[in-house]
């Protein structure tokens, strides 16, 4: 053990951690101490246990406590991290679960007993869950989704990887795994590929409308922001009360206002360069 953990817990707190290493490896336990609060932090990583049965999702998440120096009396602060694979509201789910125990064993020994109940939880979301596209249950055997679980890269276009999706959504129920740990039904994952990703033949033009569209926009707001300065000291010249006009006159020798007809023809220059932008993103 640390020697600053030593150190500063309380015998609970370091028979806390003594169980929770015969447990745990060290590679899955992380155990340090905040010497500003006197707070012992430990970080334990979660895994679903799934007894080698074929994933549906392979779902990943780390639980922190923070044991203060009047644990077991009060209940250890919970939080996660390095979270993979869980979905809107699964992640808020599973800490609120483990903080209800943690409420309702309050003055009890419970960091091993909130590592369990976040390990149970995670365990009964991999076997389930929906598909985040659809948002319909991921229902696919072990056979469907053992034969057609597949990695694909984010971002890439590759012919190979259109093909594997593809291949993939042939079987309504198939289940995709993704290398990100998201679970996605095949078919509606090879709709959306198709739908959204362009083709890898069409990717430089698409790139180069990209780069022009960019330059056009960028050409229409630049334009349109010497419209707003020039209108704003219109309005500056023209607005501005009886007992002002002399020294504003003076200030104006150097600098005279701009025509209104300046104005306009920003204006214009701004509509141009948008129609520009609009028809390189089509």
């Amino acid at each position: 053990m640390e020697p600053g953990v030593a150190e500063a817990a309380s015998e609970e707190v370091l028979a806390e951690v003594e169980l929770l290493r015969a447990m745990f490896s060290e590679s899955e336990l992380e155990v340090s101490h905040d010497g500003c609060n006197g707070e012992t932090l430990i970080e334990c990583a979660l895994l679903p246990r799934t007894g080698g049965a074929a994933l549906v999702r392979s779902l990943q998440a780390a639980l922190r406590l923070s044991l203060s120096t009047t644990y077991p009396s009060t209940p250890p602060n919970l939080s996660l991290c390095r979270v993979r694979g869980l979905i809107d509201d699964e992640e808020s789910q599973l800490l609120r679960r483990v903080s209800d125990l943690a409420a309702e064993m309050a003055g009890e020994c419970c960091a091993y007993a909130l590592i369990e109940a976040a390990q149970e939880t995670l365990t009964e979301m991999n076997e389930g869950g929906d598909c985040p596209i659809c948002r319909e249950p991921l229902k696919a055997d072990d056979e469907a989704s053992g034969s057609n679980n597949a990695h694909i890269k984010a971002g890439t276009t590759t012919a190979s990887t259109t093909a594997n999706t593809t291949t993939a959504s042939a079987s309504p129920c198939a289940v995709f795994l993704s290398s990100c740990s998201h679970s996605f039904h095949a078919r509606c994952l090879s709709h959306w590929w198709h739908a959204y990703v362009p083709p890898a033949a069409d990717a430089a033009a698409h790139m180069g409308e990209s780069d022009a569209a960019r330059a056009a926009a960028a050409k229409a707001k630049a334009a349109r922001a010497e419209a707003q300065t020039l209108g704003r000291k219109l309005e500056e010249t023209t607005q501005v009360a009886d007992k002002c006009r002399e020294q504003l006159s003076y200030m104006l020798a150097a600098d005279p206002p701009l025509p209104a007809s300046a104005i306009s023809r920003q204006k214009r220059e701004c509509a141009r360069f948008d129609d520009e932008a609009a028809q390189l993103r089509q």
